[in-house]
């Protein structure tokens, strides 16, 4: 699969990137130039991984499209561990969905550095205007592997929730992604 006509020397390559990586996951969730020295600058089977990543996080995305969310959170959750988890900077995504808890527009407003994002209410609140959503989840990773919230995460929450209700938009749910797990601030009965 990864190099046609060449099967011969797929298990020899599946070999080595599990031992450089440590999992199929892992292999998949890792940036282009670490695949490229994992498979000593072989340009084509780099390529074939990141094609295959990028297939895989629209087969996921799909679980999340045209639906209630809120009814799919094991679908979302998963979506999410996989297109965010295994950032090595924080990135924030916000959720903008329509009446129907369905999602209308996923975007990332802001990228950061190792632990820390800059967010923008107002900007997070003003696109939702833009875009008639009725509520919006945000979504940031730790790439701490540390899923708990921090003062500041609580704090942004509490921020977009105000600034959303006083515009007529519900903050369902704000989630903090790690490659392992996803904590929710309304499972944790935080909002």
């Amino acid at each position: 699969m990864l190099r046609p006509g060449r099967e011969t020397h797929a298990a020899a390559d599946a070999d080595r990137l599990l031992q450089y990586f440590g999992s199929l996951r892992a292999t998949l969730l890792a940036p282009r130039a670490e695949i490229f020295r994992a498979v000593q600058g072989d340009a084509e089977l780099t390529d074939r991984l990141v094609t295959i990543r990028q297939a895989m996080g629209r087969a996921l995305r799909q679980g999340i499209e045209d639906r209630p969310v809120i009814k799919h959170y094991a679908d979302l959750k998963d979506y999410l561990r996989f297109a965010q988890g295994s950032e090595i900077t924080e990135q924030m995504r916000i959720l903008y969905l329509d009446t129907g808890n369905r999602l209308l527009r996923e975007e990332v407003p802001a990228q950061g550095t190792i632990d820390e994002c800059p967010v923008y209410v107002r900007e997070i609140v003003r696109r939702g205007l833009e875009l008639g959503a009725a509520g919006l989840i945000l979504v940031h990773n730790h790439p701490s592997e540390q899923a708990e919230p921090s003062r500041a995460d609580d704090g942004l929450t509490q921020q977009v929730v105000a600034a959303a209700r006083c515009l007529g938009m519900r903050v369902l749910d704000h989630l903090i992604v790690t490659r392992a797990e996803v904590f929710s601030f309304r499972a944790e009965g935080l909002l």
